[in-house]
């Protein structure tokens, strides 16, 4: 189903078969998780109705598992952690990536012989000289944007960050790019 248009409409107008993703969900979905996919008869799978689906699953997982008593709580919303840094005055990289503060990490990471390099939070901070922002070790979501200061630094590089641990500080930045290739430019959705 991976390549399948959402409808059976758009499925025959490409052919591509007689069914979209749609039909084959009602008819070989057994995940209850899915059912209300298919009962929707909206004609698309679109980027609005993945963000709705989001916040219901996510709402769900806070329902199922709440939050320990005691536990300090901030929140983030993912719109929050993809907000262009200039709107909170975090500096940003310049040039190819390698200016400002978070300058040292794109240069640290071109020179990484590892695609795979497993580092610390800490380690992190070694590397820049500085603190990382609150939101580094805060919130999940921080790690996985590309609008932020230190996540064009992670990209300039041409990596990404995969694996991140909150509890014990560390995640993984998988290469995106062949050593040595010229890094893709990050497009981002228009708001």
């Amino acid at each position: 189903m991976s390549n399948r248009p959402w409808t059976d409409e758009q499925a025959k107008e490409r052919g591509l078969g007689s069914t979209g993703k749609r039909t084959e969900l009602l008819m070989h979905a057994t995940l209850k998780l899915n059912a209300d996919l298919v009962r929707d008869p909206a004609g698309s799978w679109d980027e609005e109705r993945i963000r709705a689906r989001t916040k219901e699953l996510a709402q769900a997982v806070f329902d199922i598992w709440p939050v320990p008593a005691g536990a300090v709580v901030t929140g983030m919303n993912l719109d929050e952690a993809e907000r262009d840094p200039a709107e909170n005055g975090e500096e940003q990289p310049t040039g190819g990536g390698t200016d400002g503060r978070y300058g040292p990490l794109t240069d640290w990471l071109r020179a990484q012989t590892s695609d795979e390099p497993l580092v610390s939070f800490d380690h992190l901070e070694d590397i820049l000289g500085l603190p990382l922002p609150a939101s580094a070790r805060n919130h999940l979501p921080y790690w996985y944007s590309a609008g932020n200061a230190l996540g064009k630094a992670v990209v300039t590089a041409g990596f990404k960050a995969r694996g991140v641990n909150m509890t014990n500080e560390t995640l993984v930045l998988t290469r995106t790019t062949p050593s040595g290739d010229e890094v893709l430019p990050v497009i981002r959705p228009v708001p």
